[in-house]
């Protein structure tokens, strides 16, 4: 039958009395006596080579103290069993000195690798014990940690919720004081109506990143693209597409770019389009080295004369708007014409705010 790995444990790490383990030490070493003395009688010389294995025995599962007790009580016997004179544990020949003086040296050292091998297996099963605790910890914390995220996420998807719906409520309350309104106030209403969405919508996309709320931006913007497709763009031939990188922006400055997003849209719906002609406005958010650039370009009529300088003069609550969210994301802000139509505004503005 071999020996398991469970049974070497068990037998290196037996916890017995020390006067037993000298008792089982001096019981092997005579039981090795005996095997060689009364049963293996016609084995060749070098008779005390039979006491090898029960030192070695001593040594890797009592310790040292008993491999060295082994050996020294294996000499004693085998001095006065084994080599001449027998009976006597006076050596005469120089032969058998020498032979017992090796005998000695090899028990020592098998008895320092014994007990070395003892303590490095021991060290191990405490290495692993110690790593398995770790490890246990580790499942632990990861375990706590992923609850507190599930946790963490489930109260900003409520979160989001209520403050969409609520926002959900005050849109529908613009619109349905700007059926009621004169025309100019009613036009005022809707484009508070449609900021607002533009807000509630980045709700639904709320993350928890890098220990602050966040919001990916190219579900943001294709998010609010379809929104301004179903509420303006359903009856114009025009196509709105979004070119936006998977990046990640704090839910204060993803709110100024969907505000500026959606008033630069709105404008080249209403303005870059005239007599129903056809066109296309495309919509591309992108990261260069240490800045965010948002680009929305139409294929449309162009710019009115008094847009073409690059600082925005035209007056108009739009144009504020944009300028004033431009600035506080520390970005600017440039519109240019197209050649030979079309117009383009880029925003840019870095990584990093200040």
């Amino acid at each position: 039958m071999s020996v398991t790995r469970f049974d070497v444990h068990a037998l290196i790490r037996l916890d017995v009395p020390q006067p037993l383990k000298w008792a089982v030490t001096l019981l092997i070493v005579w039981v090795a006596y005996l095997l060689r003395a009364k049963v293996f009688t016609a084995v060749p010389p070098l008779p005390i080579l039979f006491f090898l294995p029960a030192i070695l025995f001593s040594a890797i599962f009592f310790g040292r103290r008993f491999g060295f007790f082994a050996t020294a009580l294996s000499s004693v016997i085998a001095a006065y069993f084994f080599l001449p004179p027998i009976g006597n544990l006076g050596i005469a020949a120089p032969n058998a000195a020498f032979s017992l003086a090796l005998f000695i040296l090899t028990s020592a050292l098998i008895t320092v690798m014994g007990s070395a091998l003892r303590n490095a297996y021991l060290r191990s099963e405490q290495l692993q014990r110690q790593t398995a605790i770790a490890h246990e910890d580790a499942e632990k914390a990861r375990a706590l940690a992923e609850k507190g995220e599930r946790e963490r996420q489930l109260l900003l998807v409520e979160f989001g919720h209520r403050v969409k719906n609520d926002m959900q409520r005050t849109i529908a309350t613009l619109h349905l004081q700007a059926v009621h309104s004169a025309p100019d106030v009613a036009s005022a209403l809707r484009q508070a109506a449609s900021q607002i969405n533009v807000v509630a919508s980045m709700h639904d996309r709320l993350a928890h990143h890098d220990g602050e709320m966040s919001v990916d931006m190219n579900e943001y913007l294709q998010d609010l693209v379809t929104g301004l497709n179903y509420s303006m763009a359903e009856t114009r031939p025009v196509e709105i597409l979004v070119e936006a990188q998977a990046l990640k922006l704090p839910l204060d400055r993803a709110g100024s770019v969907g505000l500026i997003t959606n008033e630069l849209i709105t404008n080249a719906l209403k303005h870059a389009f005239p007599d129903g002609r056809t066109g296309k406005i495309t919509v591309d958010f992108c990261r260069t080295d240490q800045q965010f650039v948002l680009t929305v370009s139409d294929d449309g009529i162009g710019l009115p004369d008094e847009t073409h300088d690059s600082t925005l003069q035209r007056k108009g609550l739009g144009r504020k708007l944009t300028r004033a969210l431009a600035a506080q994301l520390g970005g600017e802000l440039v519109a240019t014409t197209g050649d030979p139509t079309g117009a383009t505004t880029v925003l840019s503005f870095p990584v990093v705010q200040n």
